[in-house]
């Protein structure tokens, strides 16, 4: 196994970084890495029900989904996260969380953190969880991925995966919620982002009985890059790859739709009760457009419809 610190803090560059090793690796890896404030999805979620759009917004934190089940997570600075891309034997078993949970757990038990291993695979102390966890496999490869918040902005973590929808999730995965913590207050001494990161890189390599530092190419940085434009920044990985997924709401003249939207594209708009003529128009307007607040603020924009635009986005973003 080769060890690595990763730098580059940028969220679309780190995922998709996991999935090109995970892909190309010819030997086990555990890289570090942090990531500016952004959230992360499981591969099967829905974003509209997971995230609170309208703080996301407001405060330019991204949402992009990763290729792994499981979960919504906040990332930001105050958050070490992990991945371990693992070599599995032919008939061994692929999917073992405990095989990673409990070496990271006894490093932090090392540094004087109580930990224990939740049910859910997470780690927790004091009850509280401070690592979310979710796995990959690739032929026979896996890829393990993990969250450590270490001095989070937990205000910022609350708001972003708190939200209140009326959308029905359909085949989507839901998250479970839990109470979480930063582990920074449960160390006998202050510690830096940077000190935590570099003690904890040090006992896992001690840990694993590691000696070379992994290092990635030029090709590979560039390859990496390509897949980020390509795949993780796109709207239609992030959004248009969501479940589908309906939901009714209620605007204009407080007439009552249901919105029926595939592949992130509204599908049908059926009018429930009201004025058949409203209905009429914005199911010619919307029907085809992206779920997109941009978009269909575009549309309205072209059809001269400016006066109903900010009750229109109010009730369905």
């Amino acid at each position: 196994m080769k060890i690595a610190y990763r730098t580059q803090t940028d969220p679309y560059f780190n995922l998709a970084a996991e999935e090109y090793l995970l892909k190309t690796a010819t030997e086990d890896l555990l890289v570090f890495w942090r990531n500016a404030p952004c959230v992360v999805i499981g591969k099967h979620q829905n974003p509209y029900v997971e995230t609170n759009r309208r703080f996301l917004d407001e405060n330019g934190i991204p949402v992009i989904r990763r290729i792994s089940g499981g979960g919504a997570v906040y990332h930001d600075l105050g958050n070490l996260n992990f991945s371990f891309i693992y070599f599995v034997n032919e008939g061994a078993e692929k999917v073992n969380f405990d095989r990673f949970l409990a070496p990271i757990a006894s490093v932090l038990r090392e540094l004087g953190v109580d930990v224990e291993i939740g049910k859910r695979h997470d780690l927790l102390t004091n009850g509280l969880k401070f690592s979310g966890n979710a796995e990959h496999v690739y032929k026979n490869k896996v890829l393990h991925h993990g969250t450590l918040l270490f001095d989070s902005n937990l205000d910022h973590l609350q708001q972003a995966l708190s939200v209140k929808s009326d959308i029905r999730a359909g085949a989507a995965v839901s998250s479970v919620r839990s109470s979480v913590t930063n582990l920074l207050p449960f160390f006998k001494e202050p510690l830096s982002g940077e000190k935590f990161t570099s003690i904890i890189l040090k006992n896992c390599k001690k840990q694993f009985q590691v000696a070379d530092d992994f290092e990635m190419s030029e090709p590979d940085l560039a390859a990496i890059q390509e897949l980020a434009q390509e795949k993780y920044r796109t709207w239609e990985w992030n959004y248009g790859y969501t479940p589908a997924f309906s939901f009714t709401t209620k605007f204009g003249k407080k007439s009552e739709y249901e919105i029926s939207v595939k592949n992130g594209i509204i599908q049908q708009l059926t009018l429930l009760n009201g004025w058949n003529s409203e209905g009429s128009f914005l199911k010619n307007l919307l029907t085809g457009c992206r779920f997109d607040k941009n978009e269909i603020c575009a549309k309205c924009a072209n059809e001269n419809q400016q006066d109903f635009v900010k009750e229109l986005i109010e009730e369905m973003f």
